[in-house]
Parts: structure tokens; sequence; C-alpha cells
């Protein structure tokens, strides 16, 4: 349950963030200062702004629980996650030296789209699919940017390892759920960052 808690999916973008301002890239290269407020930002928009919308989903009973375990309980939040992350990533790719963290941004919000579709037929992972879109960032700055991010991909390879141990310990999902929640994360995310 803790390790669930801990690596929530709303929680990936910022985690993502993080991992670009290490990447050995220019934007390693930003004064800390403005790093610190750009995870602020990012932490605000991406995770805070949305949980703090679950309380109303709950209170109208769209949803039972905060951890929305019902499949029909987790398309409104979702699309309304996905909307969120638009609207940051249009927010961030007015600042040309982030264009970087606004793509990464709007593959998140792809990812989230994909998983409100999924939705529809199964119970996909929503956890596997963030840590699947950070192994998909990482693996990208790996090839393009600097082999350090080799260490946070092997990183992020075991962290995903154990999330799909915990969900499925849980009985959260069974092991088609985890690999196709995994893939609806990383795919998108490589690709995106790969082609544009």
């Amino acid at each position: 349950m803790a390790i669930s808690g801990i690596f929530h999916p709303l929680l990936m973008p910022s985690l993502g963030v993080l991992f670009i301002f290490n990447s050995g890239s220019m934007l390693s290269l930003i004064n800390p200062d403005v790093q610190l407020k750009v995870v602020a930002i990012i932490f605000g928009f991406t995770f805070l702004f949305p949980a703090m919308i679950l309380p109303v989903f709950i209170y109208f009973r769209w949803m039972g629980h905060w951890e929305a375990t019902e499949r029909n309980e987790r398309i409104f939040p979702i699309a309304i996650t996905a909307i969120i992350y638009y609207f940051t990533y249009s927010f961030l790719k007015g600042h040309q030296v982030l264009t970087f963290i606004a793509l990464f941004i709007l593959a998140t919000s792809i990812v989230m789209i994909i998983l409100m579709i999924a939705n529809f037929f199964t119970k996909i992972s929503l956890h596997m699919a963030g840590i699947g879109g950070i192994c998909g960032l990482l693996l990208f700055m790996c090839i393009r940017i600097s082999a350090i991010n080799g260490w946070f991909f092997i990183v992020a390879l075991f962290l995903a390892g154990l999330i799909a141990f915990a969900r499925l310990k849980l009985n959260a999902h069974s092991p088609m759920q985890i690999i196709s929640g995994f893939s609806a994360g990383f795919i998108p995310v490589f690709s995106l960052f790969l082609f544009v």
C-alpha cells in the first residue's frame, strides 16, 4: 500500500521534471532557484490541483473512494487530469527554455487520453502507466543526452518492477493490466520525444 502511495501516478510528472533537471542536459545548468520554481509549478498543476478536485468527485458521488477502484469511476477524473495536463503544457510551451519539459507534460497528457479510452474496456494500471512514462523519458535521455540517464533508467525499471509487484499483491490489477499500463505510458512518451 505504501509503495502505491509513494509512487502515485499524479506524482510522475514532477518526478520526470526532477530527472530532466539532473539529466546532464542544458536544463541542468539552469539556476537552482529557477529549477525549484519550475518543479513547484509542475507539482502544483499536475499533482495538487487534480488531487484537490478528488473530494468534489467523491462529494457528488462520481467516485466512491479516492483511489477510484471501480473502472467506471475513473473515466471522468482521468479526463479532467488530461485537460489540466494539457493546460500545463500550454503554459510551459510559451517559455522557450522549457520546451523539453513542456513536451514531457504534453506526452503525459496524451498518456492520460489513452488511459481514458482504454479504461472503457479494462481497468488499466495508472501506476504502471506513470512509471512507464518515466522509463520512456529516461530511455530517450539516455540515448540522446547523457549516459547518466542510463543509471536513472535502470533505477526506474527497478521501481517499475516494485510497483508492479505491489499492485499485483494488492490484487488491484491482473498481469495483463500491469503490462498494458506500462506500455501505455512508455510508448507515447518515448515516441513523442524520438519523433519530435
